[in-house]
Parts: structure tokens; sequence; C-alpha cells
């Protein structure tokens, strides 16, 4: 009973903890325009945005550190301006470090390179390092690796093809592996994934199967730890492919989202095992996907411009958010907490670019325009072919310094609440009893009402939904079959919600 006891306490906490944050949805006034390419929270709270300007003739990367309510604590940009940069991955590497990765400008006649920055968060930068290929070289992603970091990019090479390059580092900016991959056509990639013993995973499009013509294919690729081809798989070879992200989903495999515009329109989903055969694969109806990232509990959840679903290991999808962000709203990460919080990041289109995020931390208890709404799934059929690619060893690593400077920027708050257990009930109250329990639980519902009855896990997975026809009382409901654990429960009409949360014992 003690046991028990310890375990009822243990979950009301953690219910407290997760109800008692702060959701934000807001945007960063960065004259003459930015956007925010990726995000990040850190220990404490705090969340590290990175991203570019676009108003200005030369790009230059951007760095801003906002508290956990979304007060803007810092924000730095390089001190030369002539010499411009993209930033566009961060990853935290320690409790007191993060990895930046973008592109830097480095003058007309060496182009561009790939940069890597190593940076604490009070925003000091401890190293930086440039890897030249060739002419022009743009990063694409990257992933940590050995305790440093692996980087993918596309290089223009000396026959003005483009080709894939990797370049590994250690912790303290040292320089490993680098390599080029690349055939008769453009290889563009995209991302980048680490897999232990199975190597890296990068994704892409390719022109070569179609070469010297249109349209590009996307591609999937393994190397292996020392950095070379295992295989490479095409995915569509008639019409016009465009990747936009690569994930990790059950036992490491790789997942790649996917836009086919050609004759026939999809959104979709592949996942692949660690040969290179294609496990599944699912289109969706939604928008254009645009990220994909793997949970703390490993769920795979997906986003377009304005909504966020779950997929379990199959491909199903157990859960969908619906978000109401500005109409030009375009995403470009997304961070999914181990209790179901997530982080959206990108910017708004127009004639001025606005940063914006959205940190909501319980979407079922969210009054920030957060809703619920029908997201399907059906089989899909891409055409999978082998692909031979060369491979080469090349690549050159500069050192340097980044000098950063502040500036000072405004956050216009579209939507800010503080969803708490108790504004909840005040707002929604229905009473539940016996609370905790290890069985039946009885649920006042309002009378005269019809809606539907649904519960749901933390991580916001939907396990259980009926509909009642004109509640006339009390709703006795047995949760005998349901996990031990913390629930939400909600009564849900055409225009109103109530919300209760119910732990189940054993």
């Amino acid at each position: 009973m003690k046991t028990k006891l310890h375990f009822v306490f243990f979950l009301a906490c953690l219910l407290t903890g997760f109800l008692s944050a702060q959701d934000l949805r807001q945007r960063l006034d960065m004259p003459p325009g930015a956007k925010c390419h990726d995000l990040v929270r850190l220990p404490g709270g705090t969340t590290l945005l990175v991203g570019e300007m676009t108003g200005t003739p030369i790009p230059s990367g951007w760095i801003s550190m906002l508290s956990e309510t979304g007060d803007i604590l810092w924000t730095k940009i390089p001190f030369d301006q002539n010499l411009g940069s993209q930033f566009y991955r961060v990853l935290p590497d320690s409790d007191s470090t993060v990895l930046i990765g973008g592109t830097k400008y480095v003058d007309q006649n060496d182009g561009t390179d790939l940069l890597l920055i190593r940076m604490t968060n009070k925003g000091n930068i401890l190293w930086s390092r440039t890897v030249d290929f060739h002419l022009v070289d743009i990063f694409n992603d990257m992933d940590l690796f050995d305790k440093g970091a692996v980087l993918v990019g596309t290089t223009l090479d000396e026959e003005t093809n483009l080709d894939v390059v990797v370049a590994a580092f250690d912790e303290n900016g040292a320089p490993g592996i680098m390599r080029q991959f690349g055939a008769a056509g453009l290889e563009r990639a995209i991302g980048i994934r680490y897999a232990g013993p199975h190597g890296f995973y990068i994704c892409g499009t390719t022109t070569s199967y179609t070469f010297p013509g249109l349209p590009q294919s996307a591609f999937l690729m393994q190397i292996s730890p020392v950095f070379s081809l295992s295989w490479m798989k095409l995915i569509g070879d008639t019409e016009e492919q465009r990747v936009q992200g690569l994930a990790l989903g059950v036992q490491g495999y790789p997942m790649i989202i996917a836009h086919e515009s050609g004759n026939i329109v999809a959104d979709y989903i592949c996942q692949f095992n660690h040969t290179g055969s294609l496990e599944w694969a699912k289109s969706f109806n939604t928008q254009e996907l645009r990220a994909i990232t793997r949970s703390p509990g490993g769920k795979i959840f997906v986003a377009d411009n304005n909504t966020v679903f779950g997929l379990d290991k199959d491909g199903q999808v157990v859960s969908t958010w619906l978000l109401q962000p500005d109409a030009n709203f375009r995403t470009s990460c997304l961070q999914i907490g181990d209790k179901g919080q997530y982080l959206l990041g990108g910017w708004n289109e127009g004639l001025q670019d606005y940063p914006a995020m959205h940190a909501i931390r319980d979407p079922l208890m969210s009054s920030c325009d957060i809703g619920t709404v029908i997201t399907n799934g059906q089989d899909y059929e891409p055409k999978i072919i082998n692909q031979l690619i060369n491979e080469f060893s090349g690549g050159q690593v500069k050192g340097g310094k980044i000098e950063m400077v502040d500036i000072i920027i405004n956050r216009l708050v579209d939507c800010q609440s503080t969803s708490s257990t108790e504004s909840a009930e005040k707002a929604f109250a229905m009473a539940a009893f016996p609370n905790p329990t290890q069985g039946f639980v009885r649920l006042d519902v309002p009378v005269g009402l019809s809606g539907f009855l649904n519960w749901y896990r933390l991580d916001g997975t939907l396990v259980k939904q009926e509909y009642l026809e004109m509640n006339s009382g009390p709703v006795m409901v047995d949760l005998s079959n349901f996990s031990p654990g913390g629930y939400l429960v909600e009564f849900q009409t055409a225009d109103q919600r109530w919300t209760a949360t119910i732990i189940r014992t054993e």
C-alpha cells in the first residue's frame, strides 16, 4: 500500500508540473526581416532559436535566447556583416554548450563554406570551423556523433554538378573523415541521422536517374561508420519529388517525409529497414509535410504548416493537433517533449519575414487556438530503384573566429496563457469520483447536451471515445482495462468543453 501511495503522489506531482506551464505563440520583430530555421529547449526551460536575416543584401545568421515565459534574454548576430552567414541547425551537446551549423559566405573568390560553431548557453563562442570542398558549399543538416558532430551539405563541383558532402568533427573541433558522393546529375542533401553501428542515413533529391533532364527523385542512402557507401535507393522516378526531412523510427529505421508534385500530388512518409528494404509507406490528407521528429519516448511526430500529428510504428495516425497560426506561417522545425509538449518553429512569410514559434505544454488545455482534427493516412506505393553513386575523399577545414554582437529585438505575442490545473477546473469543471481509481469512475457530465467523451493519455494519444446523446446524468466508466497512469478525460460538444484529470492506480 505504501508503494501505491508513493506512486499516486508521484503521478499527482507529474500532472501538476505538466499542467502548470507556459503556452506561447509569438513572433520576433527583427527588422528588416528574418526566418527561424531551428530551435531547441535547453535545461532550465530556456529556448534557443537560430536562423537568418532576410531583408539584407547578404544573409546574416542570428541566435536568440528566450526565457521559459518567452521573454527575449539576448539576441546576437555576427560582427562582420560583409561576410554573410546562415544558421540552420542547433543541437544541445551538453548542459552548457550547443552546436550550431550553417553556411558561411566567405568572399567572391572563395564562395561559401559549411560552418560549425560550438557555443555556450550564455552566447559565448568557444570555437568555429569552416569546411571547403569547392567554390559553393551549402550546409543542409547535422547530427551528434562520437561526442562531436557530423555535417551534411551540397557542393557545386568542378564539372558544375551538385554532390553530397559529409564532414565529421570531434568535440574540440578537430576534423575527421570528409567524403563526397555524386553521380551524373544533381544530388542535393536534406538530412542526416546517426544510427550507431549502422552508420549514417542521408536523404535528399537527385536528377541522376533522369539525367540530363528532370524531374528529380527522392533518395535515401546509408554510409558506414567509416563513411563508405553501403547502399542508395531512389524513391519515384517519373514524378517530381521534394524531400523535407529525415528521422529514425522504431529500431532506428530511417523514415523520410516527401512531397510528390507531378501528375499525382501526395505528401508521404516512407520507412526503410537497415538493408534498404521498404517497410511501409503512407500518404496523408495534409498540406505539404515540413518537419519530422522522434519524441524521447520513441513516438514519431510530423508537422505541416498548421497541424502536428503522431504515428505508431506502422504509420497509423494516433493523435492530431490543429493550430491556428497566421495564414502565411511556414513550419521549419518541430520538437516533442516526453510528456507530449511540443515546440514548433518557423516564420511568417511576407513583405517582411517574422521568426515565429509555438510552445505548447498541454494541447488539451491550451487556449492558443489548439484543437483536434482528423488526419487520415492511406497506403502509398512508391517506386524504389537501386542507384549507383561515386564517392571521393576531399574537403579542407579552416579555423577561424566568429565574433557575435548583441542586437535588440522585440516580440509580438499572438497568444500567451498559463495552463494550470486550478484555472482549468474553474473554466471546465467536471467532477470525477473516485479519483484516483482502480476501476470505475463516475463523471458528472453536464445534463441535456450531446457530445464526445474522449480519453487521452498525457502524450496526447486518444485511447477511448464514445458519443453521448442528450446526456441525462452522471456517467459511469470502467477503467480496469486502462494501464496505470494519468489520463485526461474531455467532454466536447459543438461549442463547449469540460475536462478532468484522472489517475488510474494498480
